[in-house]
Protein backbone atom coordinates (compact mmCIF):
# COMPACT_ATOMS: atom_id res chain seq x y z
CA UNK A 1 0.00 0.00 0.00
CA UNK A 2 1.43 3.54 -0.54
CA UNK A 3 0.90 6.28 1.89
CA UNK A 4 -0.91 9.36 0.40
CA UNK A 5 -0.13 12.82 1.53
CA UNK A 6 -2.48 14.38 4.01
CA UNK A 7 -3.84 16.96 1.38
CA UNK A 8 -5.14 14.11 -1.27
CA UNK A 9 -7.14 12.20 1.30
CA UNK A 10 -10.44 13.27 0.31
CA UNK A 11 -9.79 11.97 -3.25
CA UNK A 12 -7.68 8.68 -2.48
CA UNK A 13 -7.83 8.08 1.43
CA UNK A 14 -4.74 7.36 3.32
CA UNK A 15 -3.14 4.66 1.54
CA UNK A 16 -3.76 3.26 -1.87
CA UNK A 17 -2.97 -0.12 -3.74
CA UNK A 18 -0.37 0.98 -6.43
CA UNK A 19 -2.34 -0.94 -8.68
CA UNK A 20 -5.56 0.78 -8.36
CA UNK A 21 -3.35 4.44 -8.07
CA UNK A 22 -1.97 3.59 -11.84
CA UNK A 23 -5.77 2.70 -12.99
CA UNK A 24 -7.22 6.05 -11.43
CA UNK A 25 -4.31 8.58 -13.34
CA UNK A 26 -4.22 6.44 -16.68
CA UNK A 27 -8.15 6.87 -16.47
CA UNK A 28 -8.14 10.00 -15.91
CA UNK A 29 -5.54 11.19 -18.26
CA UNK A 30 -6.34 8.98 -21.11
CA UNK A 31 -10.44 9.66 -20.72
CA UNK A 32 -9.69 13.59 -20.69
CA UNK A 33 -7.59 13.33 -23.42
CA UNK A 34 -9.64 10.88 -25.69
CA UNK A 35 -12.51 13.22 -24.82
CA UNK A 36 -10.77 16.39 -25.87
CA UNK A 37 -9.73 15.43 -28.97
CA UNK A 38 -12.30 12.96 -30.16
CA UNK A 39 -15.21 16.27 -28.85
CA UNK A 40 -12.69 18.99 -29.57
CA UNK A 41 -15.65 20.62 -32.14
CA UNK A 42 -17.90 20.48 -28.89
CA UNK A 43 -15.85 22.53 -26.80
CA UNK A 44 -13.75 25.17 -29.17
CA UNK A 45 -15.63 27.75 -29.70
CA UNK A 46 -16.34 28.76 -26.54
CA UNK A 47 -13.61 30.64 -24.46
CA UNK A 48 -10.18 29.32 -23.59
CA UNK A 49 -10.56 29.36 -20.38
CA UNK A 50 -14.35 27.81 -20.41
CA UNK A 51 -12.22 25.35 -22.24
CA UNK A 52 -9.31 24.85 -19.73
CA UNK A 53 -12.18 25.01 -16.81
CA UNK A 54 -13.95 21.95 -18.49
CA UNK A 55 -10.57 20.16 -19.15
CA UNK A 56 -9.71 20.30 -15.05
CA UNK A 57 -13.80 19.34 -14.69
CA UNK A 58 -13.16 16.33 -17.08
CA UNK A 59 -10.01 15.34 -14.96
CA UNK A 60 -11.85 15.48 -11.43
CA UNK A 61 -14.97 13.12 -12.55
CA UNK A 62 -12.91 11.15 -14.62
CA UNK A 63 -10.54 10.50 -11.86
CA UNK A 64 -13.00 10.51 -9.52
CA UNK A 65 -14.83 7.52 -11.21
CA UNK A 66 -11.72 4.95 -10.40
CA UNK A 67 -10.60 6.39 -7.48
CA UNK A 68 -14.47 6.33 -5.54
CA UNK A 69 -14.05 2.50 -6.85
CA UNK A 70 -11.05 1.69 -5.02
CA UNK A 71 -9.88 0.30 -1.41
CA UNK A 72 -8.21 3.50 0.11
CA UNK A 73 -10.89 5.86 -1.17
CA UNK A 74 -13.89 3.34 0.17
CA UNK A 75 -12.10 2.52 3.30
CA UNK A 76 -11.72 6.56 3.98
CA UNK A 77 -15.12 6.72 3.57
CA UNK A 78 -16.60 3.96 5.42
CA UNK A 79 -17.29 5.26 9.19
CA UNK A 80 -16.65 9.08 8.00
CA UNK A 81 -20.37 9.51 7.11
CA UNK A 82 -20.51 13.55 7.99
CA UNK A 83 -17.71 13.61 5.92
CA UNK A 84 -19.64 11.45 2.98
CA UNK A 85 -22.06 13.87 3.09
CA UNK A 86 -19.63 16.60 2.83
CA UNK A 87 -18.52 14.66 -0.48
CA UNK A 88 -21.58 14.77 -1.72
CA UNK A 89 -22.41 18.07 -1.06
CA UNK A 90 -19.52 19.86 -2.93
CA UNK A 91 -19.89 18.28 -5.92
CA UNK A 92 -21.34 20.97 -7.97
CA UNK A 93 -19.21 20.04 -11.14
CA UNK A 94 -22.26 19.25 -13.05
CA UNK A 95 -23.44 22.84 -12.82
CA UNK A 96 -20.24 24.19 -13.24
CA UNK A 97 -20.03 22.03 -16.70
CA UNK A 98 -22.87 23.90 -17.81
CA UNK A 99 -22.13 26.85 -17.15
CA UNK A 100 -18.82 26.93 -18.66
CA UNK A 101 -20.45 25.00 -22.09
CA UNK A 102 -22.72 27.82 -22.21
CA UNK A 103 -25.79 25.56 -21.89
CA UNK A 104 -28.83 25.59 -20.37
CA UNK A 105 -28.07 25.91 -16.89
CA UNK A 106 -32.02 24.94 -15.89
CA UNK A 107 -30.72 21.08 -17.08
CA UNK A 108 -27.53 21.39 -14.79
CA UNK A 109 -29.95 22.26 -12.42
CA UNK A 110 -32.36 18.78 -12.59
CA UNK A 111 -29.43 16.61 -13.12
CA UNK A 112 -27.62 17.89 -10.24
CA UNK A 113 -30.58 18.08 -8.10
CA UNK A 114 -31.30 14.05 -8.93
CA UNK A 115 -27.81 12.91 -8.15
CA UNK A 116 -27.62 14.70 -4.53
CA UNK A 117 -31.23 13.78 -4.09
CA UNK A 118 -30.13 9.98 -5.10
CA UNK A 119 -26.44 10.07 -3.10
CA UNK A 120 -28.41 10.93 -0.35
CA UNK A 121 -30.71 8.25 -0.69
CA UNK A 122 -27.97 5.98 -0.85
CA UNK A 123 -26.30 6.96 2.13
CA UNK A 124 -29.10 6.15 3.93
CA UNK A 125 -29.18 2.75 2.89
CA UNK A 126 -25.21 2.16 3.40
CA UNK A 127 -25.08 -0.94 4.63
CA UNK A 128 -28.48 -2.39 2.33
CA UNK A 129 -27.88 -5.43 0.67
CA UNK A 130 -29.75 -4.31 -1.96
CA UNK A 131 -27.43 -0.63 -1.99
CA UNK A 132 -25.75 -1.74 -5.59
CA UNK A 133 -29.23 -2.73 -7.28
CA UNK A 134 -30.51 0.69 -6.17
CA UNK A 135 -27.85 2.44 -7.21
CA UNK A 136 -27.62 0.73 -10.42
CA UNK A 137 -31.74 1.77 -10.45
CA UNK A 138 -30.76 5.23 -9.86
CA UNK A 139 -28.23 5.36 -12.24
CA UNK A 140 -30.31 4.09 -15.24
CA UNK A 141 -32.95 6.57 -14.27
CA UNK A 142 -30.30 9.08 -14.57
CA UNK A 143 -29.12 7.92 -18.27
CA UNK A 144 -32.35 8.31 -19.09
CA UNK A 145 -33.23 11.73 -17.69
CA UNK A 146 -29.38 12.86 -19.82
CA UNK A 147 -30.61 11.32 -23.12
CA UNK A 148 -33.85 13.15 -22.56
CA UNK A 149 -31.80 16.08 -23.14
CA UNK A 150 -29.37 15.01 -25.46
CA UNK A 151 -30.66 17.21 -28.37
CA UNK A 152 -29.74 20.23 -25.84
CA UNK A 153 -26.38 18.88 -25.27
CA UNK A 154 -23.34 18.15 -26.69
CA UNK A 155 -21.80 14.98 -27.03
CA UNK A 156 -18.91 16.31 -24.71
CA UNK A 157 -21.34 17.17 -22.12
CA UNK A 158 -23.46 14.17 -22.36
CA UNK A 159 -20.73 11.78 -21.76
CA UNK A 160 -18.93 13.81 -18.86
CA UNK A 161 -22.53 14.09 -16.91
CA UNK A 162 -22.87 10.16 -17.42
CA UNK A 163 -19.12 9.97 -15.97
CA UNK A 164 -20.87 12.19 -13.00
CA UNK A 165 -23.74 10.11 -12.30
CA UNK A 166 -21.44 7.10 -12.20
CA UNK A 167 -18.72 8.69 -9.72
CA UNK A 168 -21.31 9.98 -7.47
CA UNK A 169 -24.17 7.32 -7.39
CA UNK A 170 -22.31 3.88 -8.29
CA UNK A 171 -18.47 4.92 -7.69
CA UNK A 172 -19.14 6.98 -4.20
CA UNK A 173 -22.22 6.26 -2.70
CA UNK A 174 -22.20 2.25 -3.23
CA UNK A 175 -20.06 0.59 -0.33
CA UNK A 176 -18.13 -1.95 -1.91
CA UNK A 177 -15.67 -2.63 0.57
CA UNK A 178 -17.84 -3.85 3.05
CA UNK A 179 -16.73 -7.59 3.39
CA UNK A 180 -13.06 -7.17 3.03
CA UNK A 181 -13.47 -3.65 6.04
CA UNK A 182 -15.40 -6.50 8.44
CA UNK A 183 -12.48 -9.16 8.05
CA UNK A 184 -10.10 -6.10 8.62
CA UNK A 185 -12.59 -5.24 11.70
CA UNK A 186 -12.38 -8.68 12.87
CA UNK A 187 -8.87 -9.48 12.47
Amino acid sequence: MIKIPKIFHEILGEEQRKIELVFIIVFAISSTVFLSLFYYNDISSLPIINQVILIILTIDITGGVVANLSFGTDNYYMNRRKARYVFIAIHIQVILIFVFAHLPLRIGLILWGYTMLCAIILELYKNNPSQKVLAGFMFSIGLLIVFGFQNMLTTFVVILVLFYLFKLLYSFSVNHHQESNDAKTIS
